[in-house]
């Protein structure tokens, strides 16, 4: 075999074993990754599920002596 063969046998090895190779990476590009997936589920999900109703909440404090802070002392007492 000559040189220029040898080369040719080269080539057609590589074409042979790299082109379905790309093939399948170009379809495979064409599909999401499965975090885009997850994204999009997340994101779809969110828009579908409604916001929670705020609820109002109240804080009582009582003092260790048993008396009860209203809540103007509690806005005013601070601690540093």
């Amino acid at each position: 075999m000559d040189k220029r063969s040898e080369r040719l046998e080269v080539l057609r090895v590589l074409i042979v074993i790299l082109a379905p190779v790309g093939l399948i990476i170009l379809i495979a590009s064409r599909y999401p990754s499965m975090i885009e997936r997850r994204v999009e589920a997340r994101a779809s999900e969110q828009a579908v599920r409604p916001q929670p109703p705020l609820v109002e909440s109240t804080l009582e404090v009582i003092m260790p002596d048993g008396k009860r802070m209203s809540e103007e002392e509690v806005r005013s007492f601070r601690r540093f």
